[in-house]
């Protein structure tokens, strides 16, 4: 066994093309776009990514394999070397140095360029400018992954997105900021003085890596493999900050632990600590950004404020279940973003600490509630989550006092089309938020709740024109038509769920119609914001994919129209494209 110090890029390159490969037992790449982009900030940064652990040899009894996204040819490359430990990472490596898989990274330089305007960046300033990109990183979101294209390079011209393929090399990097520059000359310094310089790739960077010995054991290199992957994970924010206080005979993970059994919100609100850790950043005033925690969250800053920050998390969650159906005495799945908890569990605090009572409170708790659904709505948490957050907290406190008017960004919010938005969506868990706080009730027994809250029924999520019912609809084509979607959603107990798979929708109100007079169902059904012209719908014994989209029209108009009553919010224009770019929180699943 020996240690090597090598470069990452050129074992990316071997990855690629096959001279290093897999050992079969090892588990396909698992890592979400996300963790690919945090890999890429900091290879831009030069910190540390860790060492790999190699065996030597063509290991052919361990069944060698390819990695996910190398070059057709790489199959039939001689391998010199297994990778016991460094997959994820040299295959996010792959996928950021070739365009070969099926998403592809690319620095958005729109995005770069409104954070250097929002920062004032000089970019005559070398200091300035090194300064900037030293302090931003993956959560300011001036990285993106999108599906793959055939020809990633014509994005920077039409899209202004650099692949990070091109800048990996140095002769590509030039040639396309000469082009880039020569087509855009009011970017020339963003280009040439900031990006070039400071998010290359091209360079080379020392990793060590440790070489075993091909002579190495089958049943040795298994348990080498099985100790490397249950201890040797990249350590996560708060698991830093565990390590951090423990000098100082704090065991965090035991008092986030006893904070979980005291608390009646607080243990669906925040499954890794993190949200606690944010709010006492932000009690404590100092960087809640979650890269920062282990070096902000000191021993008296904790001590300090957790309580606070604990007791200021929970009436969030009261309030958030309270006014606005996230059921989080039940779930946290309802609640689109968790990086609202921290801001939002400050700002309410500040509420109390002024004790406004009556109408005052009233006007207060209007506009905690429309920051909840305009986030939702607008997608709003969606990238650069740390700036937003430091911001909506302060302007929402200035327009809560009386001292700044309400915020942009929610004056200009309005509620999208719900055509093509799924379920389990940010815009889809706000409308689940929305039908649970209407109280609604299962349509075959009635006294039944369903939802997320108390005393509700286990809940499903019941398709309302079953997904094999449609396919048999006049002029359904199952290439275009889709049944999976937010308007053709409903909750239901599970016993009816599983009673109602695949029917007519006509047979399952037939079926609630022995218990329940026709009048009181229609009125059931619409606290799921299905309308009576919805209800006639689904009654009628002949059904057409036009009336499936018809439905699909009347509930969004229902839905609408409810959001502008409660919260003032008007709707987008029908012309208006959906959004549908995935966000990097979305599970990237290839196949090996």
């Amino acid at each position: 066994m020996g240690a090597t110090i090598g470069n990452f890029r050129d074992l990316v390159r071997k990855a690629y093309e096959g001279e290093l490969k897999l050992p079969g037992f090892q588990r396909t790449f698992r890592w979400r776009p996300d963790k690919v982009v945090k890999l890429y900030d900091s290879l831009r940064l030069k910190y540390p990514i860790g060492s790999f652990l190699f065996l030597q040899g063509n290991g052919e009894l361990l069944a060698p394999r390819v990695f996910n996204g190398s070059a057709v040819e790489a199959v039939d490359k001689q391998t010199s070397f297994l990778v016991l430990d460094g997959q994820q990472r040299l295959t996010s490596g792959v996928h950021l140095f070739y365009p070969s898989g099926k998403r592809q990274y690319f620095i958005d330089l729109n995005k770069l360029d409104a954070l250097v305007t929002e920062q004032s960046v000089d970019l005559e300033s070398e200091t300035s400018v090194a300064d900037f990109c030293a302090s931003i990183d993956f959560e300011d979101g001036y990285l993106i992954s999108k599906n793959a294209v055939t020809d990633p390079r014509s994005l920077l011209i039409n899209n202004d997105l650099l692949c990070t393929s091109i800048v990996t090399n140095a002769i590509s990097f030039n040639v396309a900021s000469s082009d880039y520059v020569e087509a855009k000359p009011g970017r020339k310094n963003l280009m040439l003085r900031l990006v070039q310089p400071h998010f290359s790739l091209h360079e080379n960077d020392g990793v060590p890596h440790i070489d075993i010995d091909e002579k190495t054991s089958i049943s040795a290199i298994s348990r080498i493999f099985t100790t490397l992957n249950t201890t040797g994970q990249m350590l996560t924010p708060f698991e830093l900050v565990v390590a951090s206080l423990f000098p100082s005979k704090i065991d965090l993970q035991k008092e986030v632990n006893d904070f979980r059994s005291e608390g009646k919100y607080y243990p669906q609100m925040d499954s890794t600590g993190e949200i606690l850790l944010q709010t006492i950043a932000m009690s404590a005033g100092v960087d809640q950004k979650k890269s920062n925690l282990p070096k902000e969250i000191t021993a008296p800053i904790y001590v300090q404020h957790k309580k606070v920050a604990f007791l200021a998390l929970e009436d969030l969650g009261e309030f958030l279940t309270a006014n606005l159906g996230c059921g989080l005495n039940i779930t946290g799945s309802l609640v689109p973003y968790d990086a609202i908890y921290a801001p939002m569990a400050r700002a309410l605090q500040h509420v109390k600490d002024k004790g406004l009572t009556g109408p005052d409170l009233a006007e207060a708790h209007r506009k905690l509630r429309l920051w909840f659904a305009a986030s939702a709505l607008t997608q709003r948490y969606q990238e650069g989550v740390h700036n937003k957050q430091t911001r909506d907290f302060k302007e929402m406190v200035a327009w809560i006092d009386g001292n700044g008017s309400r915020p942009d960004w929610i004056a200009q919010a309005q509620t999208p089309s719900l055509r093509n938005k799924s379920f389990d969506g940010a815009v889809g868990k706000f409308i689940q938020c929305c039908i649970n706080q209407r109280d609604p009730r299962d349509p075959v027994v009635l006294a039944h709740k369903v939802g997320f809250r108390t005393d509700a029924m286990t809940t499903e999520k019941h398709h309302i024109y079953p997904s094999k019912f449609v396919q048999h609809l006049n002029g359904w084509d199952k290439k275009v038509d889709k049944a999976d979607t937010l308007l053709n959603m409903m909750f239901v107990e599970r016993g009816t769920n599983k009673s109602w798979l695949n029917a007519d929708p006509r047979n399952h109100i037939n079926e609630a119609k022995k218990n329940l007079a026709e009048q009181a169902l229609v009125e059931n059904y619409r606290l799921q914001f299905i309308p009576p012209a919805g209800f006639e719908l689904l009654t009628r014994p002949e059904k057409t994919t036009e009336e499936f989209y018809e439905f699909l029209e009347l509930r969004q108009a229902e839905i609408r129209k409810w959001i502008t009553d409660h919260f003032g919010i008007a709707h987008q224009d029908a012309s208006a494209p959906d959004d549908d770019e995935l966000s990097l929180d979305e599970e990237l699943v290839e196949a090996a």
